[in-house]
């Protein structure tokens, strides 16, 4: 059975090695579709949409390290990839709603190279979620969380536990001094 498709050639942009420097271009772009009904431009933009979609992927890997826990448990290591999605996905939506889809003041500022950038990054969303949480304790204590404790003495990681085998997940806390300032507020 034959199938009718459309071929998209999408031009190729063009781009410089360095301001003074000639024109080079990138190769065209080729895309076949078999919908005959939608508009060209829908398809095109459905079809740049998807970067989107390796974008979100390499953020969950590189930045939230899905698949690359280290669990005690073997039942729990199916679980973990798909909680961490979960995370991820729920601050997603949540800027999404209170900051809507590009970079605005709400925002830490970004370097020179990277000022082309108009979509926060997963790093991004994690920074202003700290900051929030640092700036407003009040909303972490309405959720049961506890920010005023100090760590306990007996979760500090110290030398000689340091080779034991078996240690609680909260003994690693001590040694990352963001994750302290985020667990416990220091008292003004």
């Amino acid at each position: 059975m034959l199938v009718p498709l459309r071929l998209f050639v999408v031009a190729p942009t063009a781009y410089r090695k360095r301001k003074s420097s000639k024109l080079y271009y990138r190769k065209p772009a080729y895309l076949l579709c078999t919908s005959l009904t939608h508009r060209a431009d829908e398809l095109l933009q459905i079809y740049f949409d998807c970067w989107q979609i390796e974008v979100n992927h390499r953020e969950e890997k590189d930045t939230l390290g899905v698949g690359q826990a280290q669990l005690w448990n073997p039942v729990a290591v199916p679980k973990q990839p798909p909680l961490a999605v979960a995370a991820y996905s729920a601050l997603l939506l949540a800027a999404l709603n209170t900051f809507g889809p590009h970079r605005n003041e709400a925002y830490a500022p970004l370097p020179r190279w990277r000022k082309q950038t108009k979509r926060p990054s997963c790093l991004d969303l994690i920074t202003l979620l700290r900051k929030e949480m640092d700036e407003h304790p009040k909303l972490l204590q309405s959720l049961g969380m506890n920010t005023s404790l100090p760590l306990p003495p007996d979760l500090t990681p110290t030398p000689s536990s340091a080779t034991s085998p078996r240690r609680s997940p909260d003994a690693y806390r001590s040694s990352d001094k963001s994750l302290d300032r985020l667990l416990s507020v220091e008292q003004k």
